[in-house]
């Protein structure tokens, strides 16, 4: 059983405006599917496990850096 599901996970990629098109676009990806992305999936794939428990819990763990962005990790920020 499963009775607290906690989303934690978090890749950063700095911005690299000397990098191509493509490999930025490619970090752009990776950080939205880990960061915004997986803890959607794990919510939808747990949600009825948890709905069968009494006390159970979802925490999702933020950053400060998605209320503040930061100039170098874009990103990041906009996952968050």
């Amino acid at each position: 059983n499963i009775n607290v599901l906690v989303n934690n996970a978090g890749v950063i990629s700095p911005l690299d405006l000397l990098q191509d098109h493509e490999t930025a676009a490619q970090n752009m990806a990776q950080e939205m599917a880990i960061n915004a992305l997986a803890p959607i999936s794990l919510v939808h794939q747990l949600l009825p496990d948890l709905l069968q428990q009494k006390n159970a819990a979802i925490i999702n763990i933020g950053s400060p850096a998605g209320i503040i962005a930061i100039a170098q990790t874009p990103g990041y920020s906009i996952s968050k």
